[in-house]
């Protein structure tokens, strides 16, 4: 029910569908190797993370500059068979943070799961969006993602 629902949210505001899987994939990617550290699974971490990657253009329609506010706005003012108030909450805050400046008031207002885990699904769509911008599948770099004690995480880039 759920990915009917995103999916159908990608068709009627024209997300370039290709692009989004490619950006869920890296997303998905990067939660893979912070899962034993940063406990992404809990309140269905990875599955937010994926429907907010699969939606992260979704206010382009509208306008580019300001896309992640007009799709935050439209995934806050649907209905969305499949999730929760919560976890639309949790969807919104992802797709409204996912560039420029992190508002941590649009974090705090979601009741899905804490502040840190919100913040951190937030800094691996943002990584991820920006590791995907050539918009080619070729184009993905591998990435391996270290974490050191009490440190962010270390992103090591192939060379080249």
């Amino acid at each position: 029910m759920r990915s009917r629902t995103v999916n159908s949210l990608m068709v009627r505001y024209f997300i370039d569908q290709q692009h989004a899987e490619r950006v869920a994939e890296m997303a998905t990617e990067l939660a893979e190797q912070l899962q034993s550290r940063w406990d992404l699974q809990r309140f269905e971490g990875h599955s937010m993370l994926r429907s907010g990657a699969l939606l992260h253009e979704l206010g382009l329609l509208i306008e580019y500059k300001n896309h992640h506010h007009h799709g935050a706005y439209i995934i806050n003012h649907s209905d969305l068979p499949g999730f929760t108030r919560a976890q639309q909450q949790l969807v919104m805050a992802l797709v409204y943070n996912h560039r420029a400046d992190i508002a941590r008031e649009v974090i705090a207002r979601q009741t899905m799961t804490s502040v840190l885990l919100t913040v951190r699904l937030t800094r691996i769509l943002r990584l991820a969006v920006i590791l995907s911008m050539r918009r080619r599948h070729e184009a993905l770099p591998q990435v391996n993602i270290a974490l050191k004690p009490s440190r962010l995480p270390c992103i090591c880039l192939p060379v080249g």
